[in-house]
């Protein structure tokens, strides 16, 4: 074995012990029906407003409208991928902005998603997306 080889499967081994093994609570629900870029979607009771939902098909979306029995997630990926029956899981976090100079001129995605995955170290850092919306109330700038 060349010393590279032994290297790796050192470091392989200790990348496997740290690893938490045992089970995890997984908050799970389904998406009952989707229009217009929101999904309604049951079965996640202890979701919070503007919490991070992640569907099985890999896109990202927040949890706007909290009823008791239903839940409306505003899609921030392409929402022709998302079908009724889909499984959707819970994050436990709520949506963030990530902001630094490294933003400054460029056409980001919602979550810098896109971008971030050119440049991700020049962020410095995160910020809650809490901001006002950019229109007044009687719709003028």
């Amino acid at each position: 074995m060349s010393p590279d080889q032994a290297d790796w499967i050192v470091a392989a081994r200790d990348t496997l012990r740290r690893v938490p093994l045992g089970p995890r609570a997984q908050h799970t629900g389904r998406v009952e029906e989707i229009g217009d870029g929101v999904a309604m979607i049951s079965g996640l009771r202890d979701v919070r407003l503007d919490e991070v939902l992640r569907f099985e098909g890999g896109q990202v979306g927040f949890a706007r409208v909290l009823d008791p029995d239903r839940i409306g997630c505003v899609l921030l990926d392409a929402a022709t991928d998302v079908k009724a029956g889909d499984a959707v899981f819970g994050t436990g976090e709520v949506v963030n902005v990530p902001v630094g100079e490294a933003l400054l001129g460029r056409i980001v995605d919602p979550l810098a998603v896109r971008w971030m995955a050119r440049a991700p170290s020049r962020l410095k850092r995160i910020c809650r997306s809490n901001a006002p919306p950019p229109l007044s109330s009687n719709g003028s700038w």
